[in-house]
């Protein structure tokens, strides 16, 4: 299995990119006078990759030999203010939320968003997603979602264990669990961690605008950011914005982490090799530093090549590949995505086959389930 070289704007994004994670002044010779043609496709590469913001900052800090002409760099300048915007709003919807729940008696972990975000150089630079909080106690998923029909707001799609819906102009997403993989082993082992966590109330707390919030464990979270990641990417794809999320985190986490824990988490959910290819990844092509991963990078070289290509043909959750598509009715739709994903599950299985084969599978099965609960 063998994949394209980056061509010279991916390059230059991956320079850019690795400025913004590794916190150094980028290399201002390579972009003293670019091509026009050449700034677009880094910027189109920035928003497919859901990172505009952070890799425009580092845009906006070159020498000013090596500036984009001043319509791009206006362009880019209101990019990143509107970036920092959207995340004060979402902030504020957030602690809204917060104070709706806890007056309904349904406390949540706050799980990826503005929980992650805090760990970026700066925390506005991270663009928006959905709100995702998991409802941890029996029986409050269930209400939290009759809440949000009481309250007028539309529950978006159908799923087993979350549930989307839409308040204002944010989405809310409520998680029975905070990850479902689909197959027994890997479910009733995280089950079996969470019912501990839970048990001795050992979520972390974190701050936010001064309010306090609960987190998983950073080991769990270590390898539940990772799993988010790998889970997307089997799917449909993932976008750069997911890989920064965990480099972030571990580079903030490192010292403090428990190896021993994660290892043994990592290992039992057959998540270590799949870590151990995008680490190597991330050190090849975005320049991190070995040492902050709490395991040994991978020897094939060739999957982390793979890896790379992916992102970059896949983008933000797979939804280039919708990008100008129109269907005739959601089972066309429904089938497109089937077909989609199950090619893709066959290209990149040798990533992680025991979590990336089955997945036809388990999709047809998760269907099923909806049609009949």
């Amino acid at each position: 299995m063998s994949s394209p070289k980056p061509s010279r704007a991916e390059r230059l994004f991956l320079e850019l990119l690795s400025s913004a994670l590794n916190r150094r002044a980028v290399d201002g010779s390579l972009f003293v006078r670019l091509p026009r043609k050449l700034w677009l496709q880094i910027i189109t590469i920035a928003h497919k990759q859901c990172v505009p913001a952070l890799v425009g900052e580092v845009i906006l800090s070159l020498p000013k030999e090596a500036l984009p002409e001043r319509q791009l760099y206006l362009k880019l300048a209101l990019i990143v203010e509107a970036t920092k915007a959207s995340n004060q709003h979402q902030r504020h919807c957030l602690h809204r939320l917060r104070a709706s729940y806890e007056a309904e008696g349904l406390p949540f972990v706050l799980l990826k968003g503005q929980s992650l975000a805090l760990y970026y150089p700066e925390s506005d630079l991270r663009a928006v997603g959905d709100i995702d909080v998991y409802l941890y106690r029996p029986g409050d998923y269930e209400r939290a979602n009759a809440w949000a029909q009481r309250q007028g707001y539309p529950l978006i799609g159908m799923a087993l264990y979350e549930q989307p819906y839409r308040m204002e102009d944010m989405i809310i997403e409520n998680h029975l669990y905070i990850t479902y993989f689909g197959r027994k082993k890997y479910d009733s082992y995280l089950s079996r961690i969470m019912d501990e966590v839970i048990h001795h109330d050992a979520f972390e707390r974190i701050k936010i605008d001064g309010q306090t919030y609960l987190s998983l464990p950073c080991e769990l979270n270590a390898v539940y950011i990772f799993q988010h990641i790998l889970h997307h990417f089997a799917y449909l794809g993932i976008a750069f914005r997911q890989v920064c999320d965990w480099i972030y985190y571990l580079q903030r986490h490192r010292e403090q982490m428990d190896v021993e824990l994660f290892g043994r988490y990592a290992q039992e959910l057959d998540l270590m090799r799949p870590m151990q290819i995008f680490a190597l990844m991330a050190v090849k092509y975005l320049g991190i530093e070995a040492k902050i991963f709490p395991f040994g990078l991978s020897q094939e070289d060739h999957l982390a090549d793979v890896v790379l290509r992916e992102i970059f043909d896949g983008g933000n959750f797979g939804f280039e590949a919708f990008r100008g598509k129109s269907f005739h009715n959601i089972w066309q739709r429904r089938w497109y995505m089937f077909h989609r994903t199950v090619i893709r599950s066959l290209r990149v299985s040798p990533i992680s086959p025991e979590h990336i084969r089955n997945i036809g599978w388990i999709a047809i099965l998760t269907r099923l389930k909806l049609l009949f609960r």
